[in-house]
């Protein structure tokens, strides 16, 4: 079943400020044009230490790309951190931010996750238009977000999915072990506590999850997901201070 269409405008935005995003040689153009309302939205925060953007008192980088558990985990983490003195970027969804953050010398942690189940997640949660964003655009800048980070993996923590949800202190752990950041990691273990589930209100939801994966399985390129898959089996085997199980 396809994707009903979104409003035009929307549909557009999401999947052009994710390609931006990860344009390195676009970095000051995704900031002069898509960090105001992130930025914004930071100083409604309640967490007095999230940034949206890599800044003078950032002290460390937690990231990945869309559907990789960046929501639940990121709370616990600002929850957790409300007396850590120094900004702690997240939510970027931006590879360029990162690349730009590790060249610097910040320490950085990506979450990471298998494109299949990134863009079935993505294409359940959000009201993404068919002709604009299908899984195979989506698959492309998974790919991507990716290769990106890889290009300074020794600069970063790599977490898969199956820790982020299962033992998200461990992650901390080895963010502090490697970097000597200092994070708190009297945490919850399982991101399972409804205090820190990020719902999205129903209305936001174009298809149920059935449809998303049947969707994702009549659109998308064996071969593009072949690449993606290999890639991905690159992450967890190649690149270090991978956390795995």
């Amino acid at each position: 079943m396809p994707l009903q269409p979104a409003p035009l405008a929307k549909s557009f935005y999401w999947p052009f400020r994710h390609w931006v995003g990860n344009q390195p040689a676009l970095l000051p153009l995704y900031r002069a044009c898509f960090l105001g309302r992130s930025v914004e939205r930071q100083k409604k925060s309640d967490f007095v230490n999230t940034r949206r953007d890599v800044v003078g008192d950032t002290k460390i980088v937690i990231d990945g790309f869309p559907g990789s558990g960046n929501s639940e985990a990121t709370k616990k983490l600002l929850e957790s951190a409300r007396e850590f003195e120094g900004g702690i970027a997240n939510h970027l969804h931006s590879s360029s931010l990162v690349l730009d953050a590790v060249r610097r010398g910040l320490p950085a942690g990506v979450f990471i996750r298998s494109p299949k189940d990134c863009v079935i997640s993505t294409l359940y949660r959000f009201k993404i238009n068919d002709l604009v964003s299908p899984p195979n655009y989506l698959l492309k800048l998974w790919i991507k977000y990716h290769e990106n980070c890889l290009q300074v993996s020794e600069g970063i923590v790599f977490c898969d999915f199956s820790v982020t949800i299962s033992d998200f202190p461990l992650f901390i752990k080895t963010l502090n072990s490697k970097f000597d950041v200092g994070l708190p990691t009297d945490i919850p273990a399982e991101l399972t506590d409804e205090k820190y589930k990020q719902r999205r209100p129903l209305t936001t939801k174009r298809q149920t999850k059935t449809e998303a994966i049947q969707f994702f399985e009549e659109k998308a390129s064996p071969e593009l997901l072949l690449r993606a898959n290999h890639l991905y089996a690159e992450l967890l085997q190649s690149a270090p201070n991978v956390l795995k199980k």
